[in-house]
């Protein structure tokens, strides 16, 4: 049975008296403001990992002209970001599945809702960083071995744990310096390759709208549908803010808003690199057959 959601009180009504109404006691520091709110959902979302994890993928099966599928796929998860700020902003709770599941369908779907979602936040956070050991071990002068690349993601997790034993105001701090060198990278990466790709000439933009060895007309779809996979697999997680909303001031106010501007910072950012990466290339045979470790059978 569905679990009712408080009457809203007449006049001001502050975060603990907020948590109090749906039956909880405040027991975190509400430490984090709407940039670390935002920088929270626009990690998960990570569009540089997507991108390097994925690109050659989107490049195989639908050819340069699968990078159409970002604006479309970001256009359809903008419709799903709104509503999960509306949830957001009306239930203002940590551990958002749950949360939501239970106050809209009820106890028994909500437990499920909350496993399903701790099992998924195991298995995406270990992949996350396998792919990070995939590009970290050169780097560090180790051999791109099956051996080492798991060694490096056991370091990279005992990394994260350690920081985040530390305390939500660390790892926050941690995270939105992150975010804003992402930020950085994306904009200066995509209108580097961008310029360079325009001065050399290396393919002209309608090579955008190619998809060599791939079929032309309505027979190209069943490509281009599949090619969307890259785009929906990297556009996702912005809702991760709301499981902050305990340890976030102002969280009827700053989550709903950080969910919304992470997913449309996301499409905005990735566009202009997913141009610059496509023109820039000088072997479309090569890039569209370059896979990580992680992401090939």
């Amino acid at each position: 049975m569905a679990t009712s959601l408080p009457e809203k009180t007449a006049g001001p009504v502050s975060d603990d008296q907020t948590l109090a109404q749906f039956g909880y006691r405040q027991e975190l520091k509400r430490t984090l403001g709407y940039f670390s709110a935002f920088a929270l959902s626009f990690s998960v979302i990570s569009v540089t990992t997507g991108l390097f994890a994925n690109y050659g993928s989107g490049l195989l099966v639908g050819g340069p002209a699968f990078i159409w599928t970002w604006p479309i796929v970001g256009a359809g998860q903008l419709l799903v970001a709104l509503v999960f700020a509306q949830l957001a902003g009306k239930i203002p709770l940590s551990g958002y599945a749950y949360q939501w599941t239970r106050h809209l369908a009820g106890e028994k779907l909500g437990w499920w809702a909350g496993w399903i979602m701790i099992v998924q936040f195991i298995a995406g956070m270990s992949g996350g960083c396998y792919a990070m050991a995939n590009y970290l071990a050169p780097y560090l002068g180790v051999p791109n071995t099956g051996g080492n690349v798991v060694g490096i993601t056991v370091a990279i997790l005992f990394t994260i744990s350690l920081i985040n034993h530390y305390g939500i105001r660390l790892a926050s701090l941690v995270n939105d310096f992150s975010v804003g060198a992402e930020i950085l990278g994306s904009v200066f990466i995509g209108f580097l390759l961008l310029a360079l790709a325009l001065m050399r000439k290396t393919h002209p933009m309608s090579f955008l709208l190619s998809h060599p060895a791939q079929a032309s007309g309505l027979a190209y779809l069943p490509a281009f549908a599949s090619s969307a996979l890259m785009s929906a697999w990297t556009i996702g997680g912005f809702e991760a803010a709301a499981n902050v909303a305990e340890e976030t001031v102002l969280p009827q106010r700053h989550i709903p808003m950080a969910i919304v501007v992470s997913e449309v910072a996301s499409v905005l950012l990735g566009f202009p690199v997913l141009v610059g990466f496509t023109l820039a290339m000088p072997s479309l045979q090569v890039a569209s057959h370059h896979e990580p470790r992680c992401c090939t059978s």
